[in-house]
């Protein structure tokens, strides 16, 4: 066989005379070798050089257009999923008129809205990609955060499928509460469970308790048991913050605490997560809302007042003594904001009086109708 002679397949994979075979890929070599073997017994006898059929000069020129040939469909495809990728944010009607920072994100991301001052999401409704990418610390990686949760938005995936108060709106609360714990980092949900009493120990630990257990201070389990409590929050969406604001308006309509009774009364039939106690349910929601007064125990224990807890439990005091009878909570409330210097009141202050006071008693004849008393003095 002659120096030039080379049979058709290495022709047309422009195969030339001590061609390296060394930067081919394996798949590529064996296609190779197969038309090679093949045309072998029908390899040209004359040794002249082989006709220019227009074909690539060499393997290591052929083989890249080849690779790029293959995957054409491919790159053609994810060119057209960028082209389809929106360019604006887009966020429902609906939900123009909500908090973004009710919302589960990154610290990042609300760092970026915080600096461009947004309120609303409406704010965002039509800005540029484009736009958002050219803020100082906001990547492609938080513009498409961002673009995830509007699509989880518009996806209903934060709405509420019952009223905030009807018994099937509650249970779902519970069980989403259960599944937002579950996904805290395992040392701070030990901590948090620990606090409200859901841990292996059913008794509430103190902050100092807690932190001797894990060798930080007890500021700092404090610190802890907040933000867990805001991740949990902030990952409930604007469902689980109005079905808050919903519990802390019932309560100081009512001026009324926080109870189990009360909260196994709005469940009603509905089944309820058996994951923890209400009373651990209670006291997380009340660390969820400081709005929401919780008395997971009820009333007690008693203790030293000062300030205006002092002030107003002497003058509603005088009020039971004054009508001679108890008083619903709200009336109870009402006459005592009433004189001066505790007009600025809040429900919640005023509960909080009761709760320690040594003779004034909260009864529930009903677990949404308090009514207030004087303890009989001892003889």
């Amino acid at each position: 066989m002659g120096a030039g002679a080379y049979p058709a397949s290495s022709r047309r994979f422009g195969l030339g005379a001590g061609q390296d075979f060394s930067g081919l890929t394996d798949g590529f070599k064996y296609v190779l070798r197969n038309e090679l073997t093949t045309n072998m017994k029908n390899m040209p006898t004359n040794s002249g050089p082989p006709p220019d059929d227009g074909g690539p000069q060499s393997l290591l020129q052929a083989q890249p257009s080849l690779r790029g040939a293959k995957s054409s469909p491919r790159r053609a495809a994810q060119r057209g999923r960028r082209r389809r990728e929106p360019d604006k944010v887009s966020v429902p009607a609906s939900a123009h008129g909500l908090s973004p920072y009710e919302f589960p994100m990154s610290t990042r991301l609300t760092n970026v809205l915080l600096k461009q001052g947004i309120k609303r999401l409406g704010e965002l409704d039509g800005m540029a990609l484009s736009y958002l990418k050219e803020l100082k610390s906001c990547g492609w990686k938080t513009v498409a955060e961002l673009v995830r949760l509007t699509d989880r938005i518009a996806a209903g995936e934060f709405a509420l499928s019952a009223p905030a108060m009807s018994a099937q709106s509650m249970a779902e609360m519970l069980r989403k509460l259960d599944g937002l714990i579950a996904e805290l980092p395992t040392r701070e949900r030990e901590m948090l469970l620990l606090r409200i009493g859901a841990g292996k120990d059913p008794r509430i630990w103190t902050l100092r308790k807690i932190g001797t257990r894990y060798h930080v201070t007890r500021e700092r389990v404090r610190q802890v048991v907040e933000k867990m409590f805001a991740l949990v929050r902030a990952g409930g969406g604007p469902g689980l913050a109005g079905q808050l604001e919903a519990i802390a308006s019932f309560c100081a309509q009512r001026a009324c605490p926080l109870t189990v009774p009360l909260l196994a009364q709005w469940l009603g039939k509905a089944q309820a997560p058996g994951r923890f106690k209400l009373a651990c349910y209670v006291r997380v929601l009340g660390g969820l809302e400081s709005k929401i007064p919780a008395w997971p125990q009820g009333q007690g224990p008693t203790g030293t007042q000062e300030g205006q807890a002092k002030a107003l439990v002497n003058v509603l005091e005088g009020i039971l003594q004054a009508q001679g009878r108890p008083l619903s909570a709200r009336k109870a409330f009402d006459l005592t904001r009433a004189q001066a210097g505790l007009r600025e009141m809040t429900v919640s202050e005023f509960l909080a009086a009761i709760k320690t006071a040594r003779r004034i008693v909260l009864d529930f004849p009903k677990p949404d109708q308090p009514k207030v008393r004087l303890r009989p003095k001892r003889p």
